[in-house]
């Protein structure tokens, strides 16, 4: 697992860089500048944020989860992140003491037999005071990691929350920064090809929009919807199945279905898309998606597109980081004919897509394919030489 978890921090840290920097930037900082908010609320850059994580991270994990102060790095790039000030800001973010720690742990919601998996406090403090102030705990390590990547968007999310009133974070980065990045990577592979972003079109008197992403591959067309999550977090722990249902259909379904009206309505759509003869679904997902192709999933979604009529969709539910791996794949076999074999092999259809890439390389490659992606490895790169100054 370990191993696994950092092979995949390249992806959480190049991905966290382009979203929140590179992005949002391309949007416009006019529309809602996230580094500018973070500094608002944290006093320090997302910039700060990150560096520092990674610097307490690396030195955890050398001294078997444990930091002690006085902090002091001889990396040249380090000196204007880890002054006194910013570790105290970043630690004010990141650390509990004990009753600070076990205090949010009971808020948490329980169910008697679930307390496996309610939500673990130390994704949001992975660090822990001590008694002793020199010494600080690092539990999980790995934690810290997705604190100062994946954890950026639910520290704002939770943020700019109002009582189930709209989240103006959460609205902007889902439909900005996200779908941004969704494109960003599908434009890198497709360079040569089609890549169109979401169009607007009349059929009758009606205004619609296609999904969020329409890409071209010959006369294949692959429709794509993306999501910040699949599930809320009390979903997930408890797995109701009335919950997971209204979850679904607020997000995925409702994805699902605008591929179907997408294709039924493909005439109507400026861009030309009379030569295609086959329509596959790729709905992404900003969190980690788990069984949700499995039968269990499937035979809560799939009666709830009955309404479809004619179209029986074969759709497939992908995380963000799955997505990115996939690259790697797709230097060898395009995605339309990856997904084309997905769909008709019944075993592979019900796979999630990590556990279908391990199949798929070596019975029809022949050969097992790194799970990379040269665009995240570049930034991941930039982040040590240029910021860093490490060689």
């Amino acid at each position: 697992m370990i191993l696994i978890a950092l092979t995949n921090y390249k992806n959480n840290l190049g991905r966290s860089l382009y979203m929140y920097l590179d992005i949002n930037e391309e949007v416009g900082f006019d529309k809602f500048n996230i580094d500018q908010e973070f500094k608002k609320i944290y006093d320090l850059s997302i910039l700060d944020f990150i560096v520092i994580g990674f610097s307490l991270f690396t030195l955890a994990l050398c001294d078997q989860g444990e930091i002690y102060f006085p902090i002091e790095s001889k990396v040249p790039g380090l000196a204007d992140y880890l002054t006194p000030k910013k570790i105290e800001k970043f630690l004010s973010i990141t650390m509990a003491d004990y009753k600070k720690f076990r205090n949010c742990q009971e808020r948490e919601p329980s169910r008697p037999g679930y307390e496996k998996y309610e939500f673990n406090c130390l994704r949001k403090y992975p660090i822990i005071q001590t008694e002793k102030q020199e010494r600080l705990l690092v539990p999980i390590p790995l934690f810290l990691l997705e604190r100062i990547t994946k954890g950026i968007f639910y520290g704002l999310r939770d943020h700019f929350n109002e009582g189930g009133k709209s989240n103006k974070f959460a609205t902007f980065f889902g439909k900005n920064i996200f779908e941004g990045y969704v494109g960003m990577l599908f434009r890198e592979l497709y360079s040569h090809g089609l890549v169109l972003p979401e169009q607007n079109y009349r059929k009758g008197n009606d205004s619609f929009d296609t999904s969020d992403w329409i890409i071209v591959e010959n006369n294949t067309c692959i429709l794509v919807e993306c999501k910040t999550s699949n599930l809320t977090q009390e979903a997930k722990s408890f797995t109701d199945k009335k919950e997971l249902l209204d979850n679904l259909k607020k997000r995925i379904i409702k994805g699902i279905k605008t591929c179907c009206r997408t294709e039924k309505d493909s005439q109507y759509i400026p861009q030309e898309l009379s030569k295609i003869t086959s329509f596959h679904y790729l709905i992404v997902t900003a969190d980690d998606s788990y069984f949700c192709n499995s039968p269990f999933y499937r035979q809560l979604i799939d009666p709830e597109l009955l309404e479809m009529q004619d179209l029986t969709p074969k759709y497939h539910i992908v995380s963000i980081l799955e997505l990115e791996n996939l690259f790697g794949y797709l230097e060898e076999v395009s995605l339309g004919e990856l997904l084309r074999q997905k769909e008709q092999n019944p075993e592979w259809y019900e796979y999630d897509f990590r556990e279908f890439l391990k199949d798929f390389g070596p019975k029809v490659l022949g050969k097992k394919i790194s799970w990379c992606n040269r665009l995240l490895e570049k930034k991941y790169n930039y982040f040590f030489k240029d910021i860093l100054k490490v060689d």
